[in-house]
């Protein structure tokens, strides 16, 4: 062995399980799990649901859903699922203001577990066709979502990139209006 080569040898392999760890996939998707979904912001009280409640909303079953990244390439199918219109939600939610002019400021943002988020404005889900298409799923094949989605997720199915706002292990709904 030249003697370059037994000087580095010991480093590289120092550094092994730097890299292995470097190289790993992220948290482990059963900590992330989420087993309800927490709905506030402009309302007093808020409302929890779990997916036994949101069974209770009118069933969404879209056809299959090509989560497609920002440049359109599809990443990956999703097939037999069934959800609730997010707007069926915020409407049970009974948000209140006292001017009605508010609603033209407001945001919604999902929260997962992980931290990740994805906004829209109340324009948005009220006045063109991406809201009724923003569903929030709370089973696949009548099962439970697997712990890769979380037990309820949410995705917006009129997007042209349906992947950026397709938030797995969806924890929280937070309606808030800016200035």
């Amino acid at each position: 062995m030249n003697p370059l080569r037994r000087r580095i040898a010991p480093l590289l392999f120092a550094l092994v399980p730097v890299f292995a760890c470097a190289h790993t996939a992220g948290p482990d998707p059963a900590t992330l799990v989420t087993q309800t979904l927490t709905l506030g912001g402009r309302d007093k009280t808020g409302i929890t649901l779990s997916p036994e409640t949101l069974k209770t909303y009118p069933v969404q079953s879209p056809p299959d859903i090509a989560v497609k990244n920002r440049k359109g390439e599809t990443q990956r199918m999703l097939k037999g699922y069934n959800g609730v219109k997010l707007v069926d939600l915020l409407d049970k939610a009974a948000l209140v203001s006292a001017d009605p002019n508010d609603f033209k400021k407001t945001i919604v943002v999902a929260t997962a577990s992980d931290g990740y988020k994805a906004i829209f404005s109340w324009n948005e889900l009220y006045n063109t066709s991406v809201g009724a298409g923003v569903l929030v799923l709370y089973a696949k094949d009548g099962k439970p979502l697997a712990d890769d989605e979380g037990r309820i997720a949410l995705i917006s199915v009129n997007d042209t990139g349906t992947g950026p706002r397709h938030v797995r292990w969806l924890k929280d709904i937070q309606v808030r209006t800016i200035d």
